[in-house]
């Protein structure tokens, strides 16, 4: 049996189970030499092989030694190795299983240490030998080799070379002759040993003092087992000690070391920890703590997972890796922890590794700084800023800067919203580096005024606010409006926070209202002129065609055919010049949308160089319309394909019947429509601006008034239809006019001509212009009829009150609609149909959009005749009317009993 010790070393950890300042080692070869010792005889045995009992009390002592003990086989190859080596070179028993110990040596130990081994294979002994072994990671480890065996009182029997060199005795003899207590300067803790030893047959690594030959204590560690003769009875002690003074020495330093260490990380105001390398706190402060709302004992055993905020666990365990492997050697982060009570707490953690001598981690030392009010801060600046950036970026039209202007007038921008981009073409930076990447957008003609405005503001240091015209990247001039407050700063300069808005809708929309005034003040103005126009084209045109038709010669036939030709287009003049005026609407019949589109086309296209392919199939079904204002659509959007074909070009105008079914088309409802589509070969409409071609006022035209596509957009919507577009650049647009059908047949128009002139009965007409009461007379008188006329509502009510009386009665009224400075069309009704409920009732006026004239019978009268009107206009509203509640047997002048006065 052989021990051995390491001699005295620096210190490195607690945590290791073989401390370095002394390491025990015994080796057992395979040799034909077997060992000495005593054993009991009970247990039985042969020479060379100890009895089983023996073997047990050997293996526990082996096992649980913190010595280095192994067994080699006669080449050197270890056999056999304790759990100590692992602990001591940290390498598995496995893998130096069957390997030479001289693999393990330092290389400067090699030589000499197999010729020791040389030496004990040929059965000399081997004592007080020192070495030097090699583990993982360079770790060296020195060793010298010791032995002892006594008896059950103390008394020496044998002490190897490392044992009398450990005591300082010369040689065996010289020891065995001395009593226990000689070598023990503790006899109580060497009795507390023996009676272990006397218990449990063993003990291990005891610690005592024991006393050197020149009288100086030492403490040493002993691993002994009790050897027991045949009988059973205590023989001998078979001792394996190192000493431990060193250890001892630095064990009692380092705990004035931690006393001292502790009470600088107890009361240090920092967070500070010691963590395993798994994660888990070995130690922490009462400053962690209590940032954490643990004490320093609740924080042992918690795993760094449990308080630290969940988005950083992946990042923080990641970095630890990175720590481990060496890639880096420490760890610094802002993070987030998990507050005992549920809240965040924002620290600075500083980590690092300690590792032992050979490299090894250890364990993590984290030191965290509370930041949790600072990042509060910082946070509540952030969201201010990032606020003002947020509403600065996002405002509609709007920018935000900042001016700094110094002593000697140069100015620089040190903030500008992200809305530059937008506003002018460039990034905040760029805006910032150079500030005429702003300022140079600012027209010419504007330049000088606002300088001088600006120049003011800042010798009155007082706000500034102006309107110019920039000239953004697109080439487009808008609007801008500037707005900024001045204050002064430290080193003198002065800081203009401004504001800029993009003002070009607005001056836009009032630039359009003030058109829409003059447009209502036009319509105002167009409904005067028209009802006066349409009264005095009334005269013109009724006494024209009673010219025309008592002519005898046709050559004064043939003028005067022409001179109504034009009044008639006159009058299609004055419906357009009414489209300005309020509440139009449509003077619907049911007829073929073919001839007046035929005629539309062929009227705007006169002289200009596109042509017109029109396919319009006799076959359409009718519709209901007002024939002016679908003229007036086509004639809008015939002119708008004109305009896109400048150097000339065909268009096609194409007529179909179409069914619409079910949710199949946006704003149409199920049922039978015709279409009227008329495409053109011209540059097509961006699709940027399709969306906005009907809005009132838009136009791409430098001359175009933006109202003509709005115009007819309104009336088709009127009539109940739509306007679709389709367009493609390069390749051209089609307008499809989409209208309802109409379920009744078409009126076929009257015939201009009246060779029967049946008419009978008397007629009161109401008109303040006695011009019109003249033409209605004679044209009348033509039809077969007399006439009594009035001037206004009052005399109108007043002479069928007087007539009813006389027992008179008229065929039918009719009523001029507007009366100036007297009772009107509108307001005479209520009182006819209170005196006679039947008679037939027409209203007159040159008002032809009135709505009044459009829907006669909503208003309580039969019928209308639209100003200004032919002999045929008014044979056909009376002939419909009178023709059918005329008595067959009534006398001529005398209306039927139905239509008698009260």
């Amino acid at each position: 049996m052989f021990a051995a010790r390491a001699p005295p070393a620096r210190l490195e950890s607690r945590r290791g189970d073989v401390p370095r300042s002394g390491v025990t080692t015994a080796m057992k070869t395979r040799s034909k030499r077997s060992t000495a010792g005593c054993s009991p005889a009970r247990h039985g045995g042969s020479e060379g092989h100890p009895p089983q009992g023996f073997r047990d009390l050997f293996r526990e002592l082996v096992e649980t030694s913190r010595d280095l003990i192994c067994t080699t086989d006669a080449e050197g190859r270890f056999a056999y190795v304790n759990p100590a080596w692992e602990l001591a070179l940290g390498y598995r028993p496995e893998k130096m299983l069957g390997r030479p110990f001289k693999e393990f040596l330092a290389p400067e130990c090699v030589d000499r240490d197999l010729q020791q081994f040389s030496r004990l294979m040929a059965g000399n002994t081997v004592s007080g030998h020192e070495t030097t072994f090699v583990g993982e990671a360079g770790r060296r480890v020195r060793v010298v080799f010791g032995v002892a065996f006594t008896t059950t009182d103390g008394t020496v029997l044998h002490m190897n070379g490392a044992g009398l060199r450990l005591t300082g005795y010369a040689s065996v003899e010289e020891v065995r002759a001395l009593p226990a207590s000689t070598f023990y300067g503790d006899p109580a803790g060497r009795q507390q040993i023996v009676d272990l030893l006397l218990k449990d047959g063993a003990v291990h690594a005891a610690e005592l003092q024991a006393r050197r030959k020149d009288g100086t204590l030492f403490w040493i560690a002993i691993n002994a087992v009790l050897l027991r003769d045949a009988g059973g009875r205590p023989k001998h002690v078979l001792a394996l000690f190192h000493d431990i003074s060193a250890r001892r020495r630095m064990e009692s330093e380092l705990r004035d070391s931690e006393c001292r260490f502790r009470r600088t990380f107890d009361q240090c105001p920092i967070g500070a920890a010691q963590v395993s390398v798994d994660g888990r706190f070995l130690l922490a402060n009462e400053a962690l703590g209590k940032m954490l709302g643990y004490t320093a004992e609740q924080m042992v055993g918690l795993h760094f997972e449990k308080i630290t905020h969940p988005d950083h666990v992946a990042g923080d365990t990641a970095a630890v890796n990175r720590v481990l492997s060496g890639e880096i050697d420490h760890y610094d982060t802002d993070k987030r922890y998990v507050h005992r009570d549920g809240h965040t707490v924002w620290g600075h953690l500083s980590l690092r590794l300690v590792r032992d001598e050979g490299g090894r981690p250890l364990y993590f030392l984290p030191m965290v700084v509370d930041l949790t009010e600072r990042r509060k801060a910082e946070e509540t600046l952030r969201e201010s800023t990032a606020l003002l950036s947020s509403v600065g970026d996002n405002l509609p039209d709007v920018m935000l800067y900042q001016i700094v202007r110094d002593r000697e007038g140069r100015r620089r921008f040190t903030y500008v919203s992200a809305a530059v981009r937008r506003f002018y073409g460039c990034s905040p930076e760029e805006a910032m580096a150079d500030p005429e990447r702003i300022y140079g957008r600012v027209l010419e003609e504007d330049r000088e005024r606002i300088h001088r405005e600006e120049e003011r503001a800042f010798e009155a240091f007082r706000p500034f606010a102006s309107e110019a015209r920039m000239k953004a990247p697109s080439g487009e001039v808008r609007w801008s409006f500037f707005a900024s407050n001045p204050r002064k700063l430290e080193d003198g300069s002065t800081s203009w926070d401004g504001i800029e808005m993009d003002v070009t809708d607005r001056r836009r929309a009032e630039e359009s209202l003030r058109t829409v005034q003059k447009l209502e003040s036009l319509g105002i103005m167009a409904g005067g002129i028209a009802h006066d126009f349409n009264n005095l084209l009334a005269g013109v045109f009724g006494n024209l065609d009673l010219a025309r038709r008592r002519s005898q010669d046709p050559r004064v036939a043939r003028h005067l055919d022409e001179a109504l030709a034009v009044l008639d287009r006159a009058r299609a003049l004055t419906q357009q010049l009414l489209t300005f005026a309020k509440g139009g609407a449509p003077l619907r019949r049911c007829q073929s949308l073919a001839p007046p589109v035929r005629d539309a086309v062929r009227f705007s296209l006169s002289g200009s160089n596109v042509t017109a392919r029109l396919d319009l199939p006799d076959d359409l079904w009718p519709c209901e319309f007002d024939e002016h204002q679908i003229g007036q659509v086509i004639d809008n959007l015939v002119i708008n394909a004109q305009q896109a074909m400048p150097t000339g070009g065909s268009m096609t105008v194409a007529a179909r019947n179409v069914t619409v079914a079910d949710r199949k088309h946006p704003f149409l409802p199920a049922g039978r429509y015709v279409t009227v589509s008329i495409t053109d070969t011209g540059t097509g409409i961006p699709s940027r601006l399709r969306a906005r071609i009907f809005d009132p006022f838009f136009t791409t035209k430098q001359k175009g008034s933006g109202l003509g596509l709005a115009m007819a957009h309104s009336i088709v919507r009127q009539h109940g239809g739509c306007i679709d577009l389709e367009s493609e650049l390069g390749l051209g647009s089609t307008f499809h006019v989409t209208l309802p059908a109409a379920t009744g047949e078409a009126q076929a128009p009257a015939a201009e001509a009246i060779t029967d002139p049946s008419g009978c009965g008397r007629i009161l007409v109401m008109d303040d212009e006695q011009m019109i009461l003249t033409l209605m007379k004679a044209i009348l008188e033509t039809l077969g009829y007399t006439m009594v006329g009035v001037n206004d509502g009052a005399q109108l009510i007043q002479t069928l009150e007087d007539e009813a009386e006389a027992g008179r009665t008229f065929a039918a009224v009719i009523l001029d609609l507007t009366v100036r400075g007297g009772m009107g069309g509108v307001e005479a009704i209520a009182e006819i149909r209170r005196l006679d409920a039947t008679i037939p009732v027409f209203v007159s006026s040159g008002f032809s959009v009135s709505p009044v004239l459009a829907r006669p019978r909503d208003h309580g009268f039969t019928d209308s005749i639209p100003k200004p009107y032919k002999v045929a206009d008014v044979a056909r509203v009376l002939e419909r009317h009178l023709k059918k509640a005329r008595s067959p047997d009534a006398p001529c002048g005398v209306a039927g009993p139905e239509h008698r006065g009260r």
